[in-house]
């Protein structure tokens, strides 16, 4: 997973906005949930990547076509994509989207994971109407990870009924009560480059966990940190096995983008 690809999960802005020509229109209503208005310019090259969103605002700035399409769909690495033209690797936009008050309190009511989710939607739309981006879903066979359970039933005990949940990480060391494995998995993916392909669940456990476990995160190596890598400390202390081997995973498809006009 690249820096951009982990940005979208910790968004920050820290560069300027391009000066360039741009196209900026307002939205009609639709089923779909979009933004209101919508500003499109080229991106600066060589400048800083950043990506803000506040409660009214979605502010990328000189971010690659194609990281606007693995954030949309939510993509992690870079063979879940397939098909886009070059241009779309090596071409980038900053994009101003403004959410209209009745929309900003639709996500006001929606949980955290739910509002991330409906963004991603929305910035889809984006694609789809100013990109004119057209796509579909293939399964093709790639390089995976499965986790899968050596001794998580001894090591992993279940979350108590009724009691309360809790979720604390830190460089490396996460302390959870009532964490699922598709949690642990999310987390590792984010946290650690090193597992570096799509994970697959094959635990077989849907429970919820408590869970303690310190590892030393590839990207934030310490030579004085006596933490293991993750796969050791996945195995020692949770009883779980990352295994690498193929399998069929889900792959969006490319089959049409453009670039956006500019008026």
């Amino acid at each position: 997973m690249n820096l951009i690809q982990k940005s979208l999960f910790l968004l920050s802005l820290v560069a300027p906005l391009g000066v360039a020509c741009a196209t900026a229109q307002s939205r009609g209503t639709g089923q779909r949930l979009t933004y209101d208005v919508v500003s499109i310019k080229p991106g600066d090259a060589g400048a800083r990547v950043a990506w803000r969103v506040t409660d009214d605002l979605s502010d990328s700035r000189n971010v690659l076509v194609r990281n606007y399409l693995m954030n949309a769909f939510n993509l992690r690495f870079d063979d879940q994509l397939a098909g886009q033209p070059h241009w779309a690797d090596t071409t980038s936009y900053t994009i101003q989207a403004k959410i209209g008050e009745h929309t900003v309190q639709t996500f006001q009511s929606l949980s955290h994971a739910e509002q991330w989710k409906l963004r991603a939607q929305m910035d889809l739309a984006v694609l789809e109407d100013d990109f004119h981006l057209k796509w579909h879903r293939e399964l093709r066979m790639r390089p995976v990870y499965k986790l899968v359970c050596t001794k998580c039933d001894v090591k992993m005990p279940l979350h108590p009924a009724g009691k309360p949940d809790s979720w604390t990480f830190h460089e490396g060391h996460l302390h959870a009560q009532a964490v699922s494995i598709r949690d642990l998995i999310a987390l590792i993916l984010a946290e650690d480059a090193d597992v570096d392909r799509v994970v697959l669940d094959r635990t077989q456990r849907p429970g919820l966990y408590d869970i303690d476990l310190h590892w030393m995160p590839s990207n934030e190596q310490k030579e004085d940190s006596a933490d293991p890598a993750i796969f050791i400390a996945l195995r020692e202390q949770l009883g779980l096995e990352l295994r690498p081997t193929t399998a069929p995973i889900e792959v969006i498809v490319i089959d049409a983008i453009e670039r956006p006009s500019m008026q």
